[in-house]
């Protein structure tokens, strides 16, 4: 069966670091003009590697995502030197508008500040277009 698309009704969806890669592949795309992005859907997406965060220190042990495996997540997906530019932490974006609107879905608090996402934050990067779902 040929693959059918058309223009404008393209989407992306990525969970944890996947959240990351859409968020991302959505502000390049508007950058370079296209291709159009419909929506996007994040869930649980990992946006930034700011380890000085309160919920890093917070919430560093007692739960299944503890600070130093998300560190050692981080140091398997970029450099630390690297994780400063928005193409790997989007959250850090000079631009966030014009984005594609989002549907956010985010896990309990401590998990979703572990993902670098507090609700102001998610709404960000989704360039304030957003719709938060946290369960």
């Amino acid at each position: 069966m040929p693959h059918r698309s058309e223009a404008g009704r393209l989407a992306v969806c990525g969970w944890s670091a996947g959240g990351n890669l859409a968020a991302v592949v959505c502000q390049l795309a508007r950058d370079a003009g296209g291709p159009e992005i419909a929506g996007q859907v994040l869930v649980t997406p990992v946006t930034d590697a700011d380890f000085t965060r309160a919920s890093y220190i917070d919430n560093a042990e007692g739960y299944v995502l503890t600070t130093p495996l998300m560190r050692w997540f981080w140091d398997h997906y970029a450099d630390a030197g690297d994780r400063l530019d928005p193409r790997v932490a989007p959250l850090r974006a000079r631009d966030l508008s014009n984005l594609p609107p989002a549907l956010i879905e985010e896990m309990g608090r401590a998990l979703r500040q572990f993902f670098g996402t507090p609700l102001n934050a998610g709404e960000r990067v989704a360039g304030g277009a957003s719709a938060l779902a946290a369960g």
